[in-house]
């Protein structure tokens, strides 16, 4: 949106004026707050002087002013009012650092299991207990996004980033020195609290900074990395344990935590949206309400799944995504015993296969995605609509089956080691192939949300995985590894007919829920979320 120009001063000698357009060096010449449309500049010597602050602010506007003037200070790019107008070089340098920030709940997640042997064997307890950290932290995966991302758009991003970072370096260290199973499950706990900011809270970041038709590649970039944990995790975990022992992989978990909180103090800068009025009350008269605020508000976000374009995304991706633990959870079993015999090593070095088919998926999907949003803006005009997003979504329909299904059914006859591996690899390219495209789809279904609906369907993923995970063992014992991947198999391709539904009516349930919004009906009752999300569609419409 172009900026509107000020009139010029009535001497002819000297130029238009410039007031109202305040600049940085170190935003590469880009407006940082540009005039509203209604506004007319005063003439310099008559400027109006700002009405006198309160010498007595309330007590909860005095810290929160603080907190905000502490929480910017270190980072070297400056607050733009509109952070799309960074310029490309920022924006990338953004896009890495959260990337690089995502990739610690699923290497967190992921590094301890080559570690299961072991811990338990030093910490004298039961599989089911040793299983029982990786549940915790994978719940805790779950549903902790959620309250980010309502911390996210009500504070800020950077302050949760760097708040919940702290967490998770305290958490690490801590874990590094704990002897008991008890203590190991509660700080495996918060570790999931710490790493799982950016689960949810980088897709605001993205949508932030990123114009439409540029989230596509955008988003396929990010989930490089995340992509990398279960790569790198396993390999790095199995290094670990045999030089250190298990305690060396919270150790190294710390220092992880360090280098990511420096680099979001220093390169994370704010970027802002619509900012909530605060209350003139007294603190002990809203302490009760933002008591109830903060813990039961962000439970609200569940309520996107009602809207059935997110609704019935979150469920395919979920039965899909629900898939990835049951073959991770049968892969050290299956290759651990005869005819394969893997070492510890050897067994993290087989989950390449998967991570290597999802980093090809998501860096193709994004820009696929991209590719046909443009084609299709270019063709279709105002008639575009972002279910468009959703063919490259269907590339990837055909893939998860027929992976599930080599998979199950060449570890049955255990036929050579590297066969089932390509069933994973193809299963992993149909999952990433799907899930991008569908979550740049979510900051154009609902713009200005994309946070709290990417929360809502990381709980579903999460949730998923882990009743999976908990019954994947007593399947394949029941039934054999074949038939049970025959049976997701058979689900994922059901579960595309909930895809295809909203690739074909999406646009109608979009316009039907923005007309129960300007009704007052709309899923934000409250008003802050309605009014965010209107103004924030209005303004996609005018950029695309």
């Amino acid at each position: 949106m172009p900026l509107p120009s000020l009139p010029a001063l009535p001497a002819p000698t000297r130029p238009p004026s410039s007031r109202g357009s305040h600049r940085s060096a170190g935003a590469h010449s880009v407006v940082l707050f540009p005039p509203s449309e209604r506004y007319k500049a005063p003439h310099p010597e008559k400027a109006p002087t700002p009405p006198p602050a309160s010498p007595h602010p309330p007590e909860q506007e005095r810290l929160e002013l603080a907190t905000r003037r502490w929480i910017d200070i270190g980072t070297v790019f400056p607050v733009l009012q509109d952070p799309k107008r960074y310029s490309m070089a920022v924006k990338i340098t953004i896009l890495l650092v959260v990337s690089i920030v995502t990739l610690a709940a699923p290497f967190t997640g992921n590094a301890f299991l080559p570690a299961f042997t072991i811990m338990l064997n030093t910490l004298h307890t039961s599989k089911t207990d040793v299983n029982m950290t990786s549940t915790v932290f994978l719940l805790a995966l779950g549903a902790c996004p959620m309250w980010h991302a309502y911390f996210s758009e009500r504070y800020g991003r950077r302050p949760v980033y760097i708040f919940t970072t702290i967490i998770f370096v305290i958490s690490s260290v801590a874990l590094a020195r704990a002897t008991d199973i008890g203590v190991v499950i509660g700080l495996r706990f918060l570790q999931a609290v710490g790493s799982s900011t950016a689960q949810s809270v980088g897709a605001g970041t993205l949508s932030d900074i990123f114009y439409p038709h540029q989230r596509g590649r955008a988003f396929g970039v990010y989930y490089v990395c995340p992509n990398l944990g279960p790569l790198l995790a396993p390999i790095f975990g199995g290094l670990l344990v045999q030089w250190r022992g298990w305690h060396a992989i919270a150790w190294f978990l710390a220092l992880y935590g360090v280098a990511m909180w420096i680099m979001l103090f220093v390169l994370l800068p704010e970027t802002p949206s619509t900012p909530r009025p605060r209350s003139s009350k007294k603190w002990y008269k809203t302490l009760g309400e933002e008591t109830w605020n903060h813990c039961v508000h962000p439970l609200h976000s569940l309520q996107y799944l009602a809207f059935p374009p997110i609704g019935l995304t979150t469920l395919y991706i979920s039965i899909c995504f629900s898939c990835t633990f049951a073959y991770s959870t049968n892969i050290p079993y299956e290759y651990a015993a005869a005819p394969y015999d893997f070492s510890q090593i050897s067994i993290g070095l087989v989950f390449i296969a998967g991570c290597l088919g999802q980093i090809m998926g998501s860096v193709t999907s994004g820009k696929l995605s991209d590719m046909v949003v443009i084609h299709a803006k270019k063709t279709m005009g105002d008639a575009y609509r972002p279910e468009v997003r959703l063919r490259v979504s269907w590339l990837g329909v055909p893939f998860c089956p027929i992976g599930l299904l080599l998979y199950g059914w060449t570890i049955e006859t255990n036929q050579f080691w590297f066969v089932p591996l390509i069933g994973i690899f193809l299963f992993c390219i149909g999952l990433q192939l799907a899930n991008s495209p569908i979550i740049a789809y979510y900051s154009e279904a609902v713009p200005g949300k994309s946070a709290s609906i990417v929360a809502v369907h990381n709980l579903c993923r999460m949730f998923a995985g882990a009743l999976v995970s908990a019954i994947t063992p007593t399947a394949i014992s029941s039934i054999g590894t074949g038939w049970f991947m025959t049976i997701l198999a058979g689900m994922t391709a059901l579960g595309a007919l909930a895809l295809e539904a909203v690739r074909r009516r999406g646009g109608r349930w979009r316009e039907e829920r923005e007309e129960r919004m300007r009704e007052g009906e709309g899923e934000e009752g409250e008003g802050e979320g309605a009014g965010v999300g209107t103004k924030d569609m209005d303004m996609d419409k005018g950029k695309a």
